[in-house]
């Protein structure tokens, strides 16, 4: 608020790059047998280049529901996988929209919120100190929202954040607030940094 972060409106969330890199690693070895715990590197490297976002919350059924849904919409890639002696071919298709929809559904035994809802209750937190102060919109906060990090990078979070949060204050008595992820002013993976040096610059 006034380019200063307000200590009562944030919280840390966690869910992240390692628990999507150890995902798509589980994924790969489910269903090639070829792939093993030595691959961590690659299933990172496979994550950040063709992982996006679902338009919609992907449904799920058993006891891992929440890692493995019953569709996706995603196109189909194939990838080289090169080993020491050849390379072999490598198919990703609805691992490209699991891997991420974690950020929405974390796994089972996580205590963390899904990030949607955690960022609800950072706009509901925000709104009722907006209201505590003088001449401040209520829907300052949800109006403002910064994703940052490398995460932030994946096709398709935006939009299916600002849905999420969206559907989610609807249900509250300030359902009318608009809701809007910012565009960084630089790189996403960097922002972070950006903001602490610019913050450290006026202080």
């Amino acid at each position: 608020l006034d380019g200063e972060v307000v200590a009562g409106a944030t919280c840390r969330l966690g869910i992240g790059s390692a628990q999507l890199t150890q995902v798509m690693l589980r994924l790969l070895m489910m269903k090639h047998a070829w792939v093993s715990q030595v691959h961590m590197t690659f299933a990172r490297d496979l994550k950040e280049k063709y992982c996006c976002v679902s338009r919609f919350r992907l449904r799920g059924q058993g006891e891992d529901h929440r890692v493995l849904p019953i569709a996706s919409d995603a196109e189909p890639v194939t990838v080289a996988a090169s080993q020491q002696w050849h390379t072999r071919q490598l198919e990703l298709s609805d691992e490209r929209q699991i891997v991420p929809e974690v950020l929405f559904e974390p796994l089972v035994g996580e205590r963390d919120a899904g990030l949607d809802t955690g960022l609800h209750h950072l706009c509901v937190r925000g709104m009722r100190l907006a209201a505590e102060i003088a001449g401040v919109d209520v829907g300052v906060f949800s109006s403002s929202i910064a994703v940052v990090g490398g995460t932030a990078s994946i096709q398709g979070l935006g939009e299916r954040l600002e849905k999420e949060v969206q559907g989610l204050l609807s249900q509250t008595e300030d359902g009318d607030a608009p809701v809007q992820v910012l565009d960084c002013p630089c790189e996403r993976k960097h922002a972070i940094w950006y903001g602490a040096a610019m913050h450290g610059l006026w202080t």
